[in-house]
């Protein structure tokens, strides 16, 4: 994260974001920014981004929205 060239406001996503261990040290390291985590996750996609929903609360981390998708669609502006 040291070689991120940001303030740490406004909003970071994270493509590909497995089961979310670097969202998640993002939003400890910057708790005032909105974090979207996104992974294509394939069939059990459900199982993980419920994994990452846990992570996140383990890690006391958020809040974090985790969102099944595809980089080459992203569902964003």
């Amino acid at each position: 994260l040291s070689k991120l060239s940001w303030n740490g406001k406004g909003r970071l996503l994270d493509i590909g974001c497995g089961s979310g261990a670097l969202t998640i040290r993002c939003a400890k390291t910057w708790p005032d920014a909105a974090f979207t985590g996104i992974d294509y996750w394939g069939r059990e996609w459900n199982y993980a981004r419920e994994q990452c929903e846990e992570n996140a609360r383990l890690e006391q981390a958020g809040p974090i929205c985790f969102l099944q998708g595809d980089a080459s669609g992203l569902p964003f502006e």
